[in-house]
């Protein structure tokens, strides 16, 4: 097989024979709402097969795919992109997230198991004619404060769409302040918790807009608090 690829444990790589691994090695470190952007080129290539992207409509779930290509290109080998999973940590257990991250010991499993997940990504899209209400947003940042909580992972909201109909729903989106390119801003949700939300990508030049906000219970955003961080060490025979 030209190709062989397994997961290996700490302990056994720091059991191997000296000289097994080279001493130096490549740590990567990823910022996620910074790749996230990368969505807006597949959706123009999109909206250029349909006529004008101002006039472009999409439905959120075809963006998963588009977005898990940006994604995997990336992440490690063996790095899974789950598609609506289920949140099996969570108290509504049959909760599904838009996209997640799974962690890398986790990597065999069906898309339906009960995984742990490095991140966990909720969407939001305004396209033509769309709408879009402040109780869903809401909603997502409410489950990705639990996600947080029970899977120790990072989490992002994505918000995407074109400039006019953004603005369009304006009113629904307020809470986001969206000039706010520094932050980090709090909402108060329906539950009573607080969801802080970080600015960590956006782009508001041309159509479609996208902004990426790194989501947390508490307001303790770090340097490489949006990072996916991973090391490859190489093998000396």
């Amino acid at each position: 097989m030209a190709h062989v690829s397994e997961l290996i444990k700490l302990a056994d790589f720091t059991s191997l024979p000296a000289g097994s691994t080279h001493v130096i090695g490549v740590k990567t470190v990823l910022h996620l709402p910074k790749v996230i952007l990368e969505l807006r080129h597949k959706i123009g290539l999109l909206a250029a097969k349909r006529g004008s992207v101002e006039e472009f409509y999409i439905q959120e779930r075809g963006l998963y795919e588009p977005l898990e290509e940006v994604l995997i290109a990336l992440l490690p080998k063996g790095a899974v992109v789950d598609h609506e999973p289920v949140l099996k940590k969570l108290a509504n257990s049959s909760q599904k997230s838009d996209l997640t991250i799974r962690r890398l010991e986790c990597y065999p499993g069906e898309r339906l198991g009960a995984h742990e997940f490095a991140a966990i990504i909720e969407i939001k899209s305004v396209f033509f004619k769309e709408r879009l209400s402040e109780s869903d947003i809401l909603q997502d940042l409410e489950k990705l404060l639990e996600c947080e909580t029970a899977y120790s992972a990072k989490c992002y909201f994505v918000l995407v769409g074109l400039k006019d109909d953004l603005t369009r729903v304006g009113k629904s989106l307020s809470k986001l302040l969206l000039h706010n390119a520094i932050g980090p801003i709090s909402l108060a949700l329906p539950s009573g918790k607080t969801a802080w939300l970080h600015p960590s990508a956006r782009h508001v030049v041309d159509s479609p807009y996208l902004y990426v906000w790194t989501v947390s219970n508490v307001n303790n955003f770090g340097k490489h608090s949006s990072d996916y961080t991973y090391t490859v060490f190489h093998a000396a025979r």
